[in-house]
C-alpha cells in the first residue's frame, strides 16, 4: 500500500488546491515521494488550513515551484510503480478526492485503485479486537492522528505539518503496528508497540 498525506490550502477539493504530496511505498520503505507546488490561479485559500499545515500566502503562490498538475502527475507515476497501489491514510478520502479533483481539473487519468485503508477505522477494529471502546467526545469518535500514535506508541507528527512525508512515514508505522504488530520504519524502532 501507498500511505499518502496531502497538505492543501483548504477542505473544498473543489475549490481549494494541493500544497504538497507525501507519500511512502510499505512494500519498499526506500520508495518515498514529497513534493511542492504553487496554489494554481483561481484556487481558494482558507487560512485555518494555512495555520493547521504552516504555509503562509506567499510560500503557496511561489512562481518558481512547480504546478499542481505536474507534482500530480509525478505522484502517479511513483505511485504505479509500486506493486500495490492501494492508498492509505489517516484519512485518505481526503487526500484522494484532492488527487481526483486535480486530475479533473487538469484532464489527468486517475489510475490510482478506488479502495482506501483508512488508519482510523483500523484503529477502532483493533481497540474492538482488544475489547475496548473507541473515545467519544461530543457524539464523535475522539481517535485523532495523534491519540492514534499515543495508542501504538510513537510521538506525534511534528507541527505545523509542512512536511507530509513525516505525516505518511508515522501513519504507515501506526498502520504497520495495527495491521502487522510490527515496527516498519527504522527511525521508530527505539519505540516500544503499546499493546
Amino acid at each position: 500500500m501507498i500511505v499518502v498525506d496531502i497538505e492543501t490550502s483548504g477542505t473544498n477539493a473543489s475549490k481549494h488546491g494541493i500544497l504538497v504530496i507525501g507519500a511512502i511505498d510499505t512494500l519498499d520503505i526506500t520508495r518515498t515521494f514529497e513534493k511542492r507546488c504553487r496554489l494554481f490561479d483561481g484556487g481558494h485559500i482558507d487560512l485555518e488550513s494555512l495555520k493547521y499545515n504552516g504555509f503562509d500566502k506567499v510560500d503557496i503562490n511561489d512562481k518558481s515551484l512547480p504546478s499542481e498538475e505536474e507534482i500530480v502527475r509525478d505522484f502517479l507515476r511513483f505511485a504505479m510503480k509500486s506493486d500495490d497501489h492501494t492508498l492509505a491514510g489517516h484519512n485518505p478520502i481526503f487526500d484522494i478526492s484532492f488527487i481526483i479533483a486535480s486530475c479533473q481539473r487538469w484532464g489527468i487519468d486517475n489510475t490510482l485503485a478506488s479502495r482506501t485503508i483508512d488508519m482510523h477505522s483500523v484503529c477502532v477494529a483493533h481497540l474492538a479486537n482488544r475489547g475496548k471502546e473507541y473515545p467519544v467526545i461530543k457524539n464523535r469518535s475522539a481517535l485523532d492522528d495523534d491519540s492514534i500514535m499515543e495508542y501504538v506508541g510513537i510521538p506525534c507528527e511534528p507541527k505545523p505539518h509542512i512536511s507530509p512525508l513525516d505525516g505518511a512515514r508515522h501513519e504507515a508505522e501506526a498502520l504497520s503496528r495495527m495491521l502487522y504488530n510490527k515496527n516498519l520504519l527504522p527511525e521508530f524502532k527505539e519505540y516500544r508497540i503499546r499493546f
